[in-house]
C-alpha cells in the first residue's frame, strides 16, 4: 500500500477538489511544521483541508509535499475524515505513526509527508528523546526527531549555522562559506577564497591568470612569468617584456644580446632582427659599438664611422661625410680612384689626370687636350701654332715658323711644303721634297739628297752651273754657243741643237 501511495505522489496522479465529484487525494506543498501541526487531524472535510494547506504563510528552507488520501477509495465533500496514520520520507529514512483513534469522528484517511527533496545539510534525524529546538525546528514523530534549520541556516554536525557567509566574515565550517563566489574555506574562523583564487575587497578572483586571458585586477596576472599587468581587462606582460605565444620574454633587447624572436629586438634603433639567437641590425645597417648605423652610405652623405663608407673602396668617413681617402677621388659612379695619374698612364676619368691642368683621360690614358702637348710625360704645355696660325710673338709658333704680321710663317731658310715648313738644305744634304733644294735653281731632290739636275754641275755646296756644250750634247744631245757658256742656260743649248 505504501508503494502505491508513493507511486501516486511521485507521478502527480492527484485530483483537485470538486464539490460535484469525488477526489482521490488532497495535495499541497507546505513547510514541515505546517503539515504536522494540522489542527483538524481527527475531524476535517475536504474543504477544510484544502483551505488550511493553501494558506501556509510560514517560511522555511525547504518545503515538503503532502498527500491526504483514503487507501483505495475516493474522498467526498461534506464527509468528515480523520487521520489515522502519518508517514514521513526523508531520502533514505521514513517513519510512520498513528494519530487519531478509530473511535474518533470521521472516516479513516492517511497523510503522506514527503521531504525526500531536502538536502542532507537541511535536516537532522535523531532519537526522539533528544529532540532539541536550539536554532532549529524539531518535530518528534514517534520515537524519531526530525529537525530542520530555519531559513538562512544550514545543518552542520547537528547544529544550525548561519549559511552563505561572505569572505572575511566569521565561520565555524567550510559549508558556511558560500556567500561569495569561489569561496568555501573556513580558516581560523574566517571565510576565505578557494585555493587558486585571490581575495580582494571581499571578492574572490581567479589567481594565476595567464597572459592574454581576462582579468579584473593586476594581482591576478601572475600565471605567466614576468606578467602582472591587467590592462583593458586582459593580463599583459610587465613593462619591458613582450608577449610571444602566451609567454613573456625580455623586450628592448639591444643588438648583440640573446633573443628568441624579432619582437624582442627593439632596444636599439634600426635593429629588430633576431638571427641565430642574437639581436642584429636591420638589413642595410651596420652594428658598430652596440648601435646600428646606416651602411652603404652614398658618397658625400653623412656618416659617423669609416665602416659606413665600405661600399666605396678606398673611402672613409671624413669630416662627417663619406669621402675618398687621400690620393683618391670620387669617380662619380661607385668608386674612389687614384688621383695624380701621370701622363700616358691608365685612367678612368679625367679628374685623375691632375698632374697637369691641361690633361684629360682620353682612350683610357691621361693625355694632353687639344692645343697642348706633353712635356717630359709630366705636364702639358700650350701647343704652338703651325704655319698660317694666329700669333702675337714668335714663341707661339712651332720651331720652324716665326710670327710675322700676326701669322705664323716659315722661318728664313725654310719653305712651306704640304702644311709644314721644311728647311732649305744645301747640295748633298738629305731632303724629301725638291723645293728643299731651292738654294740653286738647277738642283732637285734625287735619291734623298739635293743634287744638280742633268747638264749642271755643282760648283759649291749651294750652286749648280751649266757644264761644257760638248758635255751637254753628250748628255742632252743639244748644242750651245761656246762663247761665255756660263751665261747660257740649258735652254740655249737646246735651242742651238734645234737650229742645227
Amino acid at each position: 500500500m505504501v508503494y502505491a501511495i508513493k507511486y501516486l505522489f511521485l507521478f502527480g496522479l492527484v485530483n483537485c477538489y470538486s464539490a460535484s465529484r469525488p477526489v482521490w487525494s488532497i495535495t499541497s506543498k507546505v513547510c514541515l511544521k505546517t503539515a504536522l501541526e494540522f489542527p483538524y487531524k481527527c475531524s476535517f472535510t475536504v474543504q477544510t483541508a484544502q483551505d488550511y494547506f493553501k494558506t501556509d504563510r510560514r517560511t522555511c528552507q525547504s518545503k515538503c509535499s503532502i498527500t491526504i488520501y483514503r487507501p483505495g477509495l475516493a474522498m467526498y465533500s461534506g464527509t468528515f475524515y480523520s487521520l489515522r496514520r502519518i508517514t514521513m520520507y526523508f531520502r533514505d529514512n521514513s517513519t510512520t505513526e498513528g494519530k487519531c483513534a478509530r473511535s474518533s469522528n470521521g472516516e479513516e484517511s492517511h497523510i503522506l509527508v514527503n521531504c525526500s527533496s531536502w538536502k542532507y545539510d537541511e535536516y537532522l534525524i535523531r532519537d526522539g528523546q533528544y529532540c532539541q529546538t536550539h536554532y532549529s525546528s524539531c518535530i518528534p514523530i514517534g520515537y524519531t526527531c526530525f529537525c530542520q534549520c530555519p531559513s538562512g541556516y544550514i545543518m552542520v554536525n547537528g547544529h544550525c549555522l548561519i549559511a552563505n557567509v561572505y569572505v572575511g566574515d566569521t565561520c565555524s565550517s567550510n559549508l558556511q562559506c558560500t556567500g561569495t563566489d569561489f569561496s568555501g574555506v573556513c580558516k581560523n574562523h574566517v571565510c576565505h577564497c578557494l585555493l587558486g583564487y585571490l581575495e580582494m575587497n571581499r571578492t574572490c578572483y581567479p589567481a594565476y591568470v595567464l597572459v592574454g586571458n581576462a582579468c579584473s585586477l593586476t594581482q591576478q596576472c601572475n600565471g605567466t612569468g614576468h606578467s602582472g599587468v591587467c590592462s583593458y581587462g586582459v593580463c599583459r606582460c610587465q613593462q619591458g617584456y613582450v608577449e610571444i605565444n602566451g609567454t613573456c620574454y625580455q623586450g628592448n633587447v639591444r643588438v648583440g644580446n640573446a633573443c628568441f624572436s624579432n619582437h624582442q629586438c627593439n632596444g636599439t634603433e634600426n635593429s629588430g632582427v633576431c638571427s641565430y639567437g642574437f639581436c642584429q641590425c636591420q638589413p642595410g645597417y651596420l652594428q658598430i659599438d652596440g648601435n646600428c648605423f646606416q651602411g652603404n652610405v652614398p658618397m658625400n652623405q653623412s656618416c659617423t664611422f669609416n665602416h659606413q663608407c665600405s661600399d666605396f673602396p678606398d673611402s672613409a668617413c671624413l669630416e662627417g661625410k663619406c669621402k675618398c681617402i687621400d690620393q683618391y677621388i670620387n669617380d662619380y659612379v661607385r668608386d674612389c680612384t687614384k688621383r695624380d695619374v701621370l701622363l700616358n698612364q691608365t685612367c678612368k676619368h679625367s679628374d685623375q689626370c691632375s698632374t697637369s691642368p691641361y690633361a684629360a683621360c682620353l682612350g683610357g690614358r691621361c693625355k694632353c687636350i687639344d692645343g697642348y702637348k706633353a712635356r717630359n710625360d709630366i705636364f702639358c704645355e700650350k701647343g704652338k701654332s703651325s704655319y698660317g696660325g694666329f700669333c702675337s710673338q714668335s714663341d707661339q709658333c712651332t720651331h720652324s715658323t716665326v710670327c710675322k704680321n700676326e701669322r705664323c710663317t716659315c722661318k728664313p731658310g725654310f719653305v712651306f711644303i704640304n702644311s709644314d715648313c721644311h728647311e732649305i738644305v744645301p747640295l748633298n744634304r738629305s731632303c724629301v721634297h725638291d723645293m728643299q733644294c731651292s738654294r740653286s735653281l738647277y738642283a732637285a731632290c734625287s735619291n734623298g739628297k739635293c743634287d744638280c739636275i742633268a747638264g749642271y754641275r755643282a760648283e759649291n755646296s749651294n750652286d749648280c752651273v751649266l757644264g761644257d756644250c760638248q758635255e751637254v750634247l753628250d748628255q742632252q744631245q743639244a748644242g750651245c754657243n761656246p762663247v761665255e757658256p756660263e751665261q747660257h742656260e740649258i735652254a740655249d743649248c737646246m735651242n742651238f741643237h734645234r737650229d742645227r
